[in-house]
């Protein structure tokens, strides 16, 4: 995930490495430090939070980060199933909104 733009995106492709970014652009970026690994970063223009083990979740309308620390109370994984669950219900609701767009029926 980078918080910015990249280039060489057919060479990424061809990698099948999955690269998410806000942009593209055929400029050569600039060196300005070594980065850090480990810290916990705020990105996009509503400053999400990102910490070390947060799950990322990316295709090509966007990326969610679930951040694991909101699921500090009690099991991680039962905090995961009941994300999953709400997210079903949202493709769901999503699903029969285009099903009523596509027969143009009332919504």
């Amino acid at each position: 995930v980078v918080d910015g733009c990249i280039r060489d995106t057919e060479s990424i492709r061809r990698m099948d490495f999955p690269v998410y970014s806000h942009d593209v652009t055929p400029a050569a970026g600039t060196y300005e430090s070594p980065g850090r690994v480990g810290e916990p970063i705020t990105v996009g223009p509503e400053d999400v939070r990102i910490a070390a083990g947060d799950l990322l979740c990316g295709d090509d309308d966007g990326v969610v980060c679930c951040a694991l620390s909101c699921g500090k109370e009690g099991d991680v994984t039962q905090w995961l199933e009941q994300l999953v669950m709400e997210a079903e219900k949202i493709q769901k609701r999503e699903q029969e909104v285009l099903r009523h767009v596509t027969e143009g029926t009332p919504l």
